[in-house]
């Protein structure tokens, strides 16, 4: 099992966009949508809702101009296999943002008779679809588990995940940072777990929702819902994996996850696009 994985089933929400860096390196860039079905975190009662998903994704390199070709519509519904991967950067004025976007390393259009919708921004959405991640990683705080109103036991951790890639020849390590939640059993899963202990979130959806900053401006926020994950803690912690782990970058106060998430297409403003690395190894 890959320790950073990512599988996606939804439609294509609109047409994938390739264009081109500086350097040249090709980039192709596109959404998934789908629909995942959650139990209600506000009644107490778990009812079942439908909460709509838009995962951005991109291909780098020669295999986003042999995926332009095949010339995919939007609807179409795509299965993509990846990695989440996270990204930092600093905004017009300055302010720090973080996001997690998807580096699809396979991508195949499904055949097959499937329901879409369209929403009210015009972007199509598969009735249905997949979102699963998998990773190991370290919990960069101790863990504190709240109780909602109704009763609920719920848990907001960041998990460090080491990863490595090529550039020009050399192995170069990073650490993604990926913001978690977890609820009732799988909350309670984690109860008492300590900074810097390991953890596998064996399915969790790349998941977003919207708070304002302390100047009022809406800033999305990028997290993964867990749904199973497993407390490892018959494995030691290493010396630099807690380094690591003492060094993620601070959360800012945030809202629980919404229980029913309004109409966000997953497509970062054009200011924080142009910001990010054009050159990025992935």
């Amino acid at each position: 099992m890959r320790h950073l994985n990512i599988v996606l089933l939804g439609a294509l929400a609109s047409a994938l966009d390739l264009r081109y860096t500086p350097s040249g390196t090709p980039i192709a860039e596109f959404t998934l949508a789908g629909e995942l079905t959650r139990a209600r975190h506000d009644t107490g009662a778990g009812e079942a809702i439908q909460l709509p998903f838009y995962v951005q994704c991109s291909v780098v390199g020669k295999s986003a101009e042999n995926l332009a070709e095949r010339n995919y519509q939007p609807g179409d519904v795509l299965m993509v296999t990846g990695e989440p991967q996270y990204e930092a950067w600093k905004n017009a004025v300055g302010v720090q943002r973080s996001t997690v976007r998807v580096r699809a390393l396979n991508v195949e259009r499904v055949a097959g008779e499937f329901e879409t919708v369209t929403d009210k921004g015009g972007f199509l959405r598969m009735v249905g679809g997949v979102n699963s991640a998998t990773f190991i990683g370290h919990l960069t705080d101790d863990v504190k588990v709240t109780v909602t109103p109704s009763g609920d036991k719920v848990v907001n951790y960041r998990v460090g995940v080491n990863d490595s890639y090529t550039a020009r020849g050399e192995t170069v390590e990073r650490t993604h940072w990926f913001d978690c939640t977890a609820w009732r059993e799988q909350a309670e899963a984690l109860e008492g777990m300590k900074k810097g202990e390991p953890v596998l979130v064996l399915d969790a959806a790349l998941s977003r929702d919207t708070y304002p900053d302390k100047n009022g401006e809406p800033v999305n926020r990028r997290y993964f819902e867990v749904t199973q994950n497993i407390a490892l803690l018959n494995r030691p912690v290493k010396e630099g994996q807690a380094r690591r782990a003492a060094s993620a970058p601070k959360r800012q106060p945030q809202p629980a996850a919404p229980q029913e998430a309004p109409y966000v297409p997953d497509i970062e403003p054009a200011s924080a696009a142009a910001s990010l690395p054009t050159d990025a190894p992935w």
